[in-house]
């Protein structure tokens, strides 16, 4: 008996939409809270928060993403590694875990690794390492 090859995903929103990220990626999701404003940062960059004795930095996904601007309030945030570096992505909620087989995987584009498909959804899965890039 062959085992298919299965990609484990957290689903959250972020202004009203749905989107995935590897879950080996995620370090820990952590409540919301205060995040500073550098002055003369990216306005793709939150600001920074206190994570662990440690100084990370906190991406705004709406303006990655361009998307409009999130109307929920963010209570969360999910705290990701990509390589050596760590940062923050302020979202609205986080659902579950998904379990994803290879075939219900399409390739994507951008900021995204790829779509799934689950519960009749096409959901993307973000690339941490594509929005890190993205300030570098």
């Amino acid at each position: 008996m062959t085992q298919e090859k299965q990609f484990s995903l957290l689903l959250f929103s972020v202004a009203g939409s749905k989107y995935f990220i590897d879950i080996n990626s995620l370090l820990e999701i952590i409540p919301y809270q205060a995040i500073t404003r550098l002055p003369g940062s990216s306005e793709r960059i939150t600001g920074i928060t206190n994570y662990r004795g440690q100084i990370i930095g906190v991406f705004d996904l709406p303006k990655i993403l361009e998307i409009p601007e999130d109307k929920d309030r963010k209570n969360r945030i999910i705290v990701v590694k990509n390589n050596k570096e760590k940062f923050g992505l302020a979202v609205s909620r986080v659902f579950e875990v998904a379990y994803i087989n290879k075939e219900a995987i399409k390739k994507s584009y951008g900021m995204f690794a790829f779509i799934a498909s689950y519960k009749g959804e096409e959901i993307e899965v973000l690339n941490p390492g594509k929005i890190s890039q993205e300030e570098t």
